[in-house]
């Protein structure tokens, strides 16, 4: 007989909840072995290097390979804020990085 309001959950004989610590993300900063950790999570984005690489869009990614990245989020919405990762593309950009070679 189902219960109500009850759903099946993981199988915690098998299932283990995994913690990393900052020097454990930091270990993994380079393209091909890419982690991030923000607003208490840890991502993989390996695959994402791999996909866009020499992509310039990456570049900031790339930089905080291995890093905590919470600053670039609202932590309310989980959304990127107004000063995260745009602030890097407008420091970069005012620093000359993303004009037009053609100028």
């Amino acid at each position: 007989m189902q219960r109500r309001g009850l759903v099946a959950g993981p199988d915690f004989e098998y299932f283990h909840r995994r913690y990393f610590t900052p020097n454990e993300v930091a270990e993994h900063n380079q393209p091909e072995n890419l982690w991030v950790s923000y607003l208490g999570c840890v991502y993989d984005l390996t695959p994402l290097a791999e996909e866009y690489k020499g992509n310039l869009l990456l570049k900031p990614i790339l930089e905080v390979a291995g890093q905590d990245i919470s600053h670039w989020f609202d932590p309310k919405t989980r959304d990127v804020s107004s000063v995260g990762i745009w602030g890097w593309w407008t420091l970069h950009w005012r620093m000359g990085i993303g004009k037009d070679s053609r100028e």
